[in-house]
């Protein structure tokens, strides 16, 4: 691994690092804030997934769906803005029918869009699709990436199991930051 390769990891893992370490409250109580924070997490979580085979190579952008209000789209949105992963500019847009939930690389659930996750999980169970959600257990619920907060703290949980059947792996790099859950 070439030394530039070895301080871009480096310096993405103390982005991630920062975050962890920042109490919530420090960042803002507005929800906007929060969800600005939570696209630069999910911007780290796309920079440090692989999709299998040459399936980024044949798009033309990373499509990033929030499925939720808009202020939460609109929010991540501003965060992902000209920002790039697995060598395509990240594209985000509202993740309107489940059945256009195939059309994604990641898939952002809020609180308020936890009603249909299961309904979108069945649509996406055989596509690489990252599901990443904020509501309780996400993750241990069957989804892949799920935010907890600890001690006034954004942190979060993966499901290896998810994310192995979904065809998709997570650098350790971003796992050595996660606490690992069961299903």
């Amino acid at each position: 691994m070439g030394i530039l390769r070895r301080r871009h990891i480096a310096f993405a893992s103390l982005i991630c690092v920062s975050f962890l370490l920042t109490p919530i409250g420090a960042r803002g109580g507005e929800a906007v804030e929060e969800y600005r924070l939570k696209g630069a997490f999910l911007y780290n979580f796309a920079k440090f997934v692989s999709w299998p085979g040459n399936l980024t190579e044949e798009l033309a952008s990373l499509q990033v769906c929030v499925n939720g209000p808009a202020s939460a789209h609109d929010a991540i949105k501003t965060s992902l803005a000209g920002k790039a992963a697995a060598g395509l500019p990240i594209e985000v847009r509202a993740l309107g029918e489940e059945a256009s939930a195939v059309d994604c690389q990641v898939i952002f659930t809020t609180r308020d869009g936890t009603a249909s996750t299961p309904r979108i999980a069945r649509f996406v169970s055989d596509q690489p699709v990252l599901l990443v959600g904020e509501s309780h257990e996400f993750a241990r619920n069957g989804g892949m990436i799920g935010f907890v907060e600890e001690n006034a703290k954004l942190r979060f949980e993966v499901n290896l199991e998810a994310v192995e059947q979904a065809g998709l792996r997570i650098s350790s790099h971003l796992l050595k930051l996660a606490r690992m859950v069961d299903n």
